[in-house]
C-alpha cells in the first residue's frame, strides 16, 4: 500500500464520484437505464398504497416499510455505481428486511406485535417470520425462498469476512497486497459488477410483485 498523507484523506472524504459514475455508465449504461425505469414503476405502485393509507395506521406502516425498501434499493444502486461496493451490499439486506416488515405489517396480529415491541421487534428474523406464516400471509413458497436468497447473498457484506474484505482489493491484483481506500472502479470486476447490477434490477421486480400483493391485502381492510 502506497503511503498516504493527510491531504490524501481530505481528498477521499470530499471525493466527487462523477468520474467513477462515468466509468460505470460507459460500461453499464443499458442496465442503469433499466434500473431507473423499473424503480420508477415500483415508485408508482408504492405511491398508490401511500395514497390509500391516510387514515389507517396499519396501512401507514405498510407504506412506510415499502418506501424504505424502495429508498434502500436506490441508495444501494447509487453507492454501487459510485464505487462503494461494500456499503451497497449492506443496504440490500436492509431492502429485504423492509419488504418483509411491510408484509408482516399487513397482518393484524403481527402489526400489533410490531407496534408493541417497537425497536425490540426482531427485524433480523422478519424474513423467517414471513416464511413460517406464508399461508396466513398468502405468500408463494418458492417465490419467497428465491427472495430470501437475496438476503443470504448479502449477509456476508455485514461481517468482516474475507469475502467482504476483498471488496477493498483491486480484483485484478488480488494477492499482491494492492488495496484501495475509498471508492473505485475496478476493471477486473466487470463480470461481478454486471452480476450485482442485475441482482438489483431483479430486486426491483421482486419489490413490484410484493407491492401488487400487498395492494390486494390492504384493500380488504377498512
Amino acid at each position: 500500500m502506497r503511503e498516504k498523507r493527510e491531504s490524501d484523506f481530505k481528498k477521499i472524504v470530499l471525493l466527487n464520484n462523477k468520474k467513477i459514475i462515468k466509468k460505470f455508465k460507459k460500461v453499464f449504461n443499458k442496465e442503469i437505464q433499466m434500473f431507473a425505469h423499473e424503480i420508477f414503476e415500483a415508485y408508482k405502485l408504492c405511491k398508490i398504497i401511500d395514497d390509500q393509507c391516510k387514515n389507517n395506521e396499519q396501512k401507514q406502516y405498510v407504506a412506510m416499510y415499502l418506501f424504505n425498501a424502495l429508498n434502500n434499493l436506490i441508495s444501494s444502486f447509487n453507492l454501487l455505481i459510485s464505487g462503494y461496493l461494500l456499503p451497497s451490499g449492506n443496504l440490500m439486506r436492509h431492502f429485504t428486511e423492509s419488504c418483509a416488515m411491510a408484509i408482516l405489517s399487513s397482518d393484524d396480529n403481527f402489526f400489533q406485535k410490531i407496534k408493541e415491541e417497537n425497536t425490540k421487534f426482531p427485524v433480523h428474523k422478519s424474513l423467517d417470520f414471513v416464511f413460517a406464516n406464508k399461508k396466513i400471509l398468502d405468500i408463494n413458497k418458492n417465490g419467497w425462498i428465491g427472495f430470501n436468497g437475496i438476503k443470504k447473498i448479502y449477509n456476508d457484506y455485514s461481517h468482516a469476512s474475507l469475502f467482504s474484505i476483498s471488496a477493498s482489493f483491486l480484483h485484478c491484483r488480488y494477492g499482491e497486497g494492492i488495496t484501495k481506500i475509498g471508492p473505485f472502479f475496478d476493471d477486473g470486476k466487470i463480470d461481478y459488477y454486471k452480476k450485482v447490477i442485475n441482482e438489483r434490477i431483479n430486486a426491483v421486480k421482486s419489490l413490484k410483485n410484493i407491492v401488487n400483493g400487498l395492494k390486494i391485502r390492504i384493500n380488504q381492510k377498512s
